[in-house]
């Protein structure tokens, strides 16, 4: 598989906004968000490598190439979940687990190609848009004059049990 043709006005404007989602949630949002727009910008160049020194896609059964981007950025996302100070980055992983669940569901189930194809597409650019929304948010709070964390600032047990004492007021 070659780059993709982008003479199709179709397909240069679902890439318009898929890099322009990421750019503009990596400019407006801090650590985190620029972190989140890398797990989902290596999806396309990692698809473009294996695709060109493996296999074409292929939707009539389980695409190993997808399965290995969507596990790289849902790896990427899950560790900003884990230790970013987030919302979106919970909502963003628990979307891209949808999307590899569809490889299992398609390897498990005699699903069709399409709803294969949009099982997969569709949480993913769901989880696009739950990073753009929250890299948007967290500027607006900057903007406000909140100070917000990027990261939890714990680093072992006791020290997290402290903090979720006085977040609870115990």
């Amino acid at each position: 598989m070659s780059l993709p043709d982008i003479s199709d006005p179709r397909i240069a404007a679902a890439l318009a906004i898929y890099f322009g989602a990421l750019i503009l949630a990596a400019l407006l949002g801090h650590t985190p968000e620029r972190l989140g727009s890398l797990s989902f910008g290596a999806m396309f160049p990692i698809q473009y490598v294996l695709y060109n020194l493996a296999l074409d896609p292929v939707f009539s059964s389980v695409d190993w190439v997808l399965v290995t981007a969507d596990v790289i950025a849902l790896a990427g996302l899950m560790a900003i979940a884990l230790n970013a100070d987030r919302n979106w980055s919970k909502y963003a992983s628990a979307l891209m687990l949808l999307a590899v669940l569809a490889h299992f569901i398609r390897a498990a189930t005699p699903t069709a190609a399409f709803t294969y194809a949009q099982f997969n597409f569709v949480p993913t650019l769901l989880a696009i848009l739950v990073l753009l929304v929250g890299a948007t948010v967290h500027r607006v709070r900057r903007l406000r004059g909140h100070r917000d964390r990027n990261w939890y600032p714990y680093r072992d047990e006791r020290e997290m049990r402290e903090i979720l004492a006085e977040d609870l007021d115990l």
